[in-house]
């Protein structure tokens, strides 16, 4: 048996109204992307999370990104 693949990339879908509407985009979006590369994770695997914003200009000053 090979070597299960762990690492997952994922761009993050522009945010867009009403939230729920983004949330399930975001979550449709993981779920391809472990499917299409076959990546998968038990229950007693750590995980680390590194996530990367990319915002325009003045995006920053009305954006609460902690809680994005």
């Amino acid at each position: 048996m090979g070597k299960r693949r762990l690492s997952l990339k994922v761009r993050i879908p522009e945010y867009q109204t009403p939230r729920n509407k983004w949330r399930h985009q975001l979550y449709k979006n993981i779920q391809t992307e472990i499917d299409k590369r076959r990546v998968s994770y038990l229950a007693s695997d750590r995980l680390e999370i590194k996530i990367v914003l990319y915002l325009k200009k003045n995006a920053i000053l009305f954006h609460d990104v902690d809680n994005v």
